[in-house]
């Protein structure tokens, strides 16, 4: 039997400053949520989510979309979230800016989709499910090189199911 229940984790939003010799660093700043979390395809730093007691969490995209162009660009929609575990993120230049690589995992459709609402409802329910340690953490972001001109957002639920 499974039990299903919300709990609080730890969050903690990343921003990065770039310093004088243009190493990236981040800043932590600690939010509180309950089982909800949105992930912004602007913020390259990703979302730091700290595990609070040891159990199977189960992450699901529950709403919304992003384009990685200018939104007036026109040219399609995303739903793909890297997650890295227990590990910073790790970048690699590709051209266009530093791109993470090597996630642990990934939830959510890789291949750009024509209109925003076709994209959110293939997206939608895509989920990955993790035993995780009390402690543990993950950082979610969202796959990207050159973050300034994205455009959207991407709701995963958070719950822990055993």
């Amino acid at each position: 039997m499974c039990i299903r229940r919300k709990f609080k984790a730890e969050v903690i939003q990343e921003e990065w400053l770039e310093n004088k010799e243009s190493d990236k660093t981040a800043e932590s700043i600690k939010i509180p949520i309950n089982q909800e979390l949105i992930i912004d395809s602007i913020n390259k730093a990703g979302t730091k989510i700290i595990i609070p007691e040891k159990g199977s969490y189960k992450f699901t995209i529950i709403e919304g979309a992003y384009t990685i162009y200018e939104k007036e660009q026109n040219k399609g929609w995303l739903t793909l979230i890297s997650i890295f575990i227990n590990k910073p993120l790790e970048f690699e230049d590709r051209g266009y800016g530093p791109h993470p690589i090597n996630e642990d995992a990934t939830i959510g459709f890789a291949e750009m989709i024509a209109n925003y609402d076709d994209a959110e409802n293939i997206g939608k329910s895509s989920s990955l499910v993790r035993n995780l340690n009390q402690g543990d953490y993950m950082i979610v972001v969202i796959p990207d090189s050159y973050y300034d001109d994205n455009s959207g957002t991407i709701k995963i639920s958070i719950e822990k199911i055993d």
